[in-house]
């Protein structure tokens, strides 16, 4: 069976497109695609399944690193893909690669957080204040790096400061590692919002 046959078409309705959208609304959107997803790679995952759970984590990473490639959303033109509409095109970001990868786990029955970060100037390309997110998975009692966007598996790039998000907690860990510089702390006014707005989508959702 072709890998095409493996992976569900999108349609239009499941491509999201935020233009000009603050961090709070990309995290929203994020959340409310990582609860869609896992739908279009139930039947690649169990494919991507290795002899250990490292080999697996690696052979998820990989799939994504070899075939779909990298392209920077424009500015103020945000965009996160479902796992059909990313491989339908071949390319997207950092958000569309993290939904994919978490799609994938969720498949495999393996734990797993988004960890989002801040890259000063010339580290990676981002812009200083600029989001970054990736997907960290947990097994055998460690952390494992899932970041297509860089050359190597279970690597992290050090970034100026960042934040774990749990979508099944909605839970934030690493905020004590954060420097409150005026734009962090206009983030999480931000973030506080999107939570709010999240909450308020499950509940309209759930009695639809």
């Amino acid at each position: 069976m072709s890998t095409n046959a493996l992976i569900r078409p999108t349609t239009n309705r499941q491509k999201t497109i935020y233009r000009n959208g603050d961090t709070d609304d990309i995290i929203d959107v994020i959340l409310q695609a990582d609860k869609l997803s896992a739908e279009f790679t139930q039947d690649l995952a169990p494919t991507l399944r290795g002899s250990t759970t490292e080999k697996t984590l690696h052979s998820v990473w990989a799939f994504v690193k070899e075939n779909i490639r990298y392209k920077r959303d424009k500015a103020g033109h945000e965009r996160i893909k479902s796992p059909g509409k990313l491989w339908l095109d071949k390319s997207g970001d950092c958000k569309s690669f993290s939904v994919f990868i978490a799609s994938v786990l969720q498949n495999l029955g393996i734990p797993y957080k988004y960890r989002f970060g801040y890259y000063p100037t010339g580290s990676s390309g981002y812009e200083k204040d600029v989001n970054h997110v990736f997907v960290v998975a947990y097994a055998n009692g460690r952390e494992y790096i899932l970041d297509a966007v860089l050359d190597k598996f279970n690597y992290q790039e050090p970034f100026e400061s960042g934040f774990d998000l749990d979508p099944n907690s909605k839970g934030i860990s690493g905020i004590e590692d954060l420097k409150f510089s005026p734009q962090i702390i206009q983030f999480f006014k931000w973030l506080k919002w999107g939570l709010a707005g999240y909450g308020l989508y499950r509940i309209i959702k759930a009695n639809s």
